[in-house]
């Protein structure tokens, strides 16, 4: 490996890693409005663990940027660069701050410097976030149309959703590091569809649903289509998958597919369906 591709490769790492930090963030905010107070000193402390592993890693990704920008040569780029970062290093400037999105009525969390960092690295093809998604996107569905493969090999029979989603979770998160698992859904208006596994690398959010006959597909199938509306033009989730576990011999995948696709889904809902013990 070259070092400049080491060097793509540790900055697109770097800025995965500031990325969950925030996600993780957001969670604990959330988790913090619902709390018991007793719980409430425990959770303030983790907020500020992760936002102090969140400065300590910004700047770690300030540095590879720096060094590979000097690398390209672009000396103009780099010169605006530290012109608009390197004084909010020096001044511990960096923070992650909320967001309120009236559209959605919902508090997001960002960085405004990571934002701008990021924005250094469109001119190079190694960054583009289009190749990266699809990579992610093919390898994501991968591995949720595996699920059944994936129980069988932990033993796991199971019984509920919750049941089905906690054993496959281990797996998104040693894939996607920026992967998070919030207790409470980020849509607070949703009936049905309430995904509580999120990438926010690949703008995506996933729930598991359990189907121990027909009738209870179709039902959910209907209830998640009420649901679309809530999470339309959300400005940091893009991609929803539906992933319906049933029962072998419950349900032919064929006439799913007929039954999805006559609800007339937006097309950045996509059901994965899964069969198994």
């Amino acid at each position: 490996m070259s070092d400049q591709n080491y060097q793509e490769l540790k900055i697109s790492e770097s800025v995965a890693i500031c990325r969950n930090h925030i996600s993780k963030v957001q969670s604990l905010h959330e988790e913090l409005s619902y709390c018991e107070p007793m719980h409430e000193q425990y959770i303030s402390k983790e907020i500020d663990q992760e936002l102090f592993e969140f400065k300590s890693k910004f700047r770690t990704t300030y540095f590879l940027v720096l060094t590979y920008l000097q690398t390209k040569g672009n000396l103009e780029l780099l010169m605006l660069f530290k012109d608009d970062l390197q004084k909010d290093i020096i001044d511990d400037n960096i923070d992650i701050t909320s967001q309120y999105i009236e559209e959605i009525d919902e508090q997001i969390y960002i960085c405004a410097e990571l934002d701008k960092l990021e924005e250094y690295l469109i001119p190079y093809q190694a960054f583009d976030k289009n190749i990266f998604t699809s990579l992610g996107i093919m390898f994501l569905e991968n591995i949720l149309s595996n699920t059944s493969l994936i129980l069988k090999e932990l033993d796991v029979k199971p019984t509920n959703e919750t049941h089905v989603s906690k054993h496959i979770k281990f797996v998104i998160k040693s894939t996607f590091p920026d992967s998070s698992f919030p207790t409470e859904t980020f849509n607070k208006t949703a009936k049905c569809y309430k995904p509580y596994i999120l990438i926010p690398s690949l703008n995506t959010a996933i729930e598991y649903k359990y189907a121990e006959n027909e009738k209870r597909l179709i039902t959910t199938i209907e209830q998640i289509l009420i649901d679309v509306v809530g999470y339309s033009n959300h400005p940091k989730y893009k991609i929803f998958y539906a992933v319906f576990y049933v029962k072998v011999g419950t349900f032919s995948e064929n006439r799913f597919n007929i039954i999805w696709k006559e609800s007339k889904f937006p097309s950045n809902w996509k059901p994965i369906f899964v069969s198994g013990e």
